[in-house]
């Protein structure tokens, strides 16, 4: 109701005045804060009269028909409709540009609106934007909403719980969903990389083959410019001696012709001698010849004589490569008799080669039933010499193979607990120091899982490849340290904290049993930081690489999986250079030994890179592996021959000088590295560090990766950087 003031409120005010004909207007005449005062004023259409009734704006369950009612009443050429260009109905007036005033807005709903502003400007979400403090607003005022109207309640009580059931099933959706895209966005980025790391293989491998090309087609132009100078040599050569040819027949044809020259000269003179001999002797002599028939007698036999040589000379030029028949039989005969002879020396050489080929596949056989046999060696000599007698030899022998008695000597002998232990139900607690990694500290007693030899394996190859890949990922070229990223393997695999020490405790037991294998007593030495990590991975890479290149020329030659001997020879030559001519003969007649194939047949050299149930190579790459380990020898030998054998300690100054002159070309990178290694006691600092003792400093050295460097790759690495 409107508050009555007293008169003088009204003199200081002017009402706005109401006209004929238009709608109610309460709150513009100011019904909220001020009195309102009408006199005089003509006809004006009223609410129907339900809404003027007391109370009417608080009846529950009747919903307002505003704004229609004032615009309903306004006047009867505004029933009149029209539809619009936007597809929208309004009254005739409305369309002829003339606008209707609205009329009073109900109170629920000027109140929601007013409770809706209120809330989006205390939550600050006035923006309309997707937002979840304004889905809350709304959900608030449209339950206030429902609660008004009783009789419509459960209805839209229903609708609202089916819309918030699917809001909170879809937003489930999206939270089952976000692990699947933070997961392919993963995927994403590692197939990336790796299609970014073969194109960089893709490009290197283009650069060398055009490299190769590059160089071929030298070869082929100096080749090219060879064979013609050759040729221009046999051409100059070849007139030379067509002149040299001609020189020679004319000088003979002279030759010839001053014989002849010589001759009819002296025939001449004979003739004169002989006519003057007959004049001399009288007209008897006379009377018997006449010197004119003798002179004709004279000249026929030398027209004979000379027909005679020419004929001799013709037969001589023309039949000088030509043999008797009486020789060439001879010949022939001889030539029968040695074929007969090397006929027979065939026949008895395969004979031989097949009796060889038998003898050597009995051989083999012998020698593979030699390491097949079943051979029962007197392992109870060593009862005596075992801790505990002939009792304890019984205990641990009792129901065993050979296979099995063995396993249990060698894990005697690594002193990782007795048989008993092994073979007990549960792990005692282990008794550490204070550097041990905190996944091995506790005192719980685990269950004796009894790993296996294949179980440790698998195990630790299991570590590694995880090992591998987090390092792969990591932006760092630093690797993390085997004991640091245990804890992490532990924590991925295993969520339960017992279940992680259980099994860290059967692995490291199994690895303490089993030191012998190789693969383990390597993963044991890195864990100890007794092996440097890296000469670990370098051995993984040196063996990668190797078959990578044997499996990119086998594929340039149109190969499958194997290579000729020469050509597998090459690639061993090319990819490990500075091995000696030596070294690389020996790999590759390891590599015939290993497969038991002959020089002259393919090498199949995927069967070089396998390996057996306890992770050991075969000949081949084991022979590989002691090279390499030969070369980082020598290279150690060479440092240590550089220092003054007169000391008994080396400090890092006198390391590094040595190691300088013998590896003029090493970075600061590879230096500061092996005297991080060598001086790993003092941490950081290494100029530090107290000087340590010869044979200290050759087993770590050894144990780290040294290698020479070469001033190629010194200038490589220069440009890099």
């Amino acid at each position: 109701m409107a508050r009555v003031e007293p008169k003088e409120a009204f003199s200081s005010q002017k009402l706005p005045l109401l006209t004929e004909g238009s709608p109610r207007r309460v709150g513009d005449l100011g019904m909220t804060g001020h009195p309102y005062f009408v006199k005089s004023l003509g006809p004006f259409h009223l609410p129907p009269p339900e809404d003027l009734k007391p109370f009417c704006d608080t009846m529950v369950g009747r919903l307002d028909t505003w704004p229609a009612h004032s615009r309903a009443a306004a006047s009867k050429d505004c029933r009149h409709l029209a539809l619009v260009t936007d597809r929208r109905a309004v009254t005739a007036e409305e369309a002829k540009g003339r606008r209707s005033p609205p009329g009073r807005k109900p109170q629920l709903l000027d109140r929601l609106e007013k409770r809706l502003r209120r809330e989006l400007q205390a939550l600050d979400c006035s923006q309309v934007v997707p937002s979840e403090l304004r889905l809350q607003a709304h959900r608030e005022v449209f339950e206030s909403l429902i609660d008004e109207f009783k009789t419509y309640r459960p209805l839209l009580s229903s609708i609202k719980n089916e819309y918030e059931m699917m809001l909170a099933h879809k937003d489930e959706s999206i939270r089952q969903l976000e692990p699947l895209k933070q997961m392919l966005v993963n995927l994403s980025d590692q197939f990336d990389q790796q299609i970014v790391q073969m194109r960089e293989q893709e490009k290197e491998e283009v650069r060398a083959l055009k490299k190769d090309r590059e160089h071929l087609l030298r070869r082929i132009e100096g080749h090219k410019d060879n064979e013609h100078a050759l040729d221009m040599q046999v051409n100059k050569l070849k007139e030379e001696l067509e002149k040299e040819h001609k020189l020679f027949r004319d000088e003979c044809d002279a030759r010839k012709l001053l014989i002849t020259d010589i001759n009819t000269l002296r025939y001449q003179q004979e003739d004169i001698d002989l006519l003057q001999d007959q004049g001399k002797e009288g007209d008897d002599a006379h009377q018997q010849e006449d010197p004119v028939v003798l002179r004709i007698a004279l000249k026929k036999a030398r027209e004979d004589l000379s027909e005679t040589a020419s004929r001799l000379n013709q037969m001589q030029a023309e039949y000088h490569d030509v043999v008797p028949r009486r020789d060439l039989e001879d010949v022939r005969r001889q030539l029968d008799e040695l074929q007969a002879i090397v006929g027979q020396a065939k026949a008895d050489q395969a004979r031989v080669e097949a009796e060889h080929r038998a003898l050597q596949d009995v051989h083999e056989k012998v020698e593979e039933l030699k390491r097949n046999a079943a051979y029962k060696p007197q392992l109870d000599k060593l009862a005596a010499r075992m801790p505990g007698g002939t009792d304890r030899w019984k205990a641990i022998s009792a129901g065993k193979n050979t296979e099995q008695i063995v396993e249990a000597l060698l894990i005697e002998l690594a002193g990782a607990g007795t048989v008993d232990e092994q073979d007990s139900e549960f792990l005692p607690a282990l008794e550490l120091g204070e550097e041990a990694p905190a996944y091995l500290v506790g005192d719980e007693t685990v269950r004796n899982r009894r790993f296996h030899k294949r179980d440790v394996v698998l195990g630790i190859r299991d570590i590694w490849s995880d090992k591998l890949v987090s390092d792969a990922e990591r932006a760092s070229e630093e690797r993390v340290p085997l004991r640091d990223f245990l804890a992490l393997y532990l924590d991925r695999k295993f969520p339960d904290k017992h279940m992680a020490y259980e099994y860290v405790r059967n692995l490291f037991a199994g690895i303490h049993a089993f030191a012998h294998v190789p693969v383990v007593d390597v993963f044991q030495a890195v864990f100890k930081h007794e092996l440097d990590e890296e000469l670990f991975h370098h051995q993984l890479q040196l063996i990668q690489q190797l078959m990578q290149r044997l499996q990119t020329e086998s594929e340039a030659m149109a190969r499958e999986d194997s290579l000729p001997g020469n050509a597998f020879k090459d690639v061993l030559r090319d990819h490990l250079k500075g091995r000696a001519e030596d070294d690389i003969q020996q790999l590759v007649d390891d590599a015939l030994i290993q497969l038991k194939a002959s020089r002259d047949a393919d090498i199949p050299y995927p069967e070089l890179f396998t390996e057996d149930a306890d992770g050991n190579h075969g000949l081949f790459l084991n022979t590989l592996k002691r090279q390499d380990k030969d070369a980082r020898e020598n290279y150690v030998n060479q440092i240590l021959a550089t220092i003054d054998t007169s000391r008994e300690s080396v400090r890092p100054g006198e390391l590094k000088k040595a190691i300088t002159l013998v590896d003029p070309h090493i970075d600061a990178s590879h230096m500061n590295r092996y005297l991080r290694w060598v001086y790993r006691d003092a941490g950081d600092n290494v100029d530090a560090a107290k000087p340590i003792d010869r044979s200290s400093l050759v087993n770590r050295l050894n144990s780290t990766l040294v290698h020479m460097h070469h001033k190629t790759e010194a200038k490589a690495k220069a440009a890099l950087s």
